[in-house]
């Protein structure tokens, strides 16, 4: 049986199937898992999520942060400090 293995905002990028999303949608998750709590582990990942049905697989949808829980003002300022300090 494989380990479980958790992943958060800072690590979630780790994950084999999100460099599948574009670099604007993996842009999105962390600005709003910086603000909103965000953990997920190996199991919904590879066992529960359809990654062929990204972005509108309901449990793809209930885990990862997306950009419509901020309000829009609030994400473009996230935003503009993530990416300054990249």
């Amino acid at each position: 049986m494989p380990s479980l293995r958790t992943f958060n905002s800072t690590t979630f990028e780790q994950i084999p199937q999100i460099l599948s999303l574009s670099q604007e949608e993996r842009l999105s998750i962390k600005v709003v898992a910086t603000i909103l709590p965000f953990r997920v582990n190996n199991y919904v990942v590879n066992e529960l999520i359809d990654w062929n049905n990204i972005p509108d697989d309901p449990i793809f949808r209930l885990t990862f942060p997306q950009r419509e829980m901020l309000k829009t003002e609030d994400f473009e300022q996230m935003r503009e400090l993530i990416v300054k300090e990249a």
